[in-house]
């Protein structure tokens, strides 16, 4: 993955605020901008943003639910 063509900033791709689930689903949280970035793997690597502040969070791969750790 890189992270300049999803949009994502690279300091937010580290261990603890990104989650990879399955083959479908990574979550990286950007805390500096408040926000969950969600990329569907299975829709062509789309990004989705939901302004929500976590320290993490990872997606249901069947139910699309995000689960969420506070700060």
């Amino acid at each position: 993955m890189t992270a300049p063509p999803l949009s994502v900033q690279p300091e937010n791709i580290k261990f603890g605020s990104c989650t990879i689930e399955s083959d479908k689903f990574i979550t990286i949280c950007e805390t500096t901008l408040g926000q969950v970035a969600i990329v569907d793997l299975a829709a062509g690597n789309t990004v989705t943003r939901q302004k929500m502040s976590a320290e993490a969070a990872i997606m249901n791969p069947v139910s699309r639910v995000i689960a969420l750790r506070g700060m």
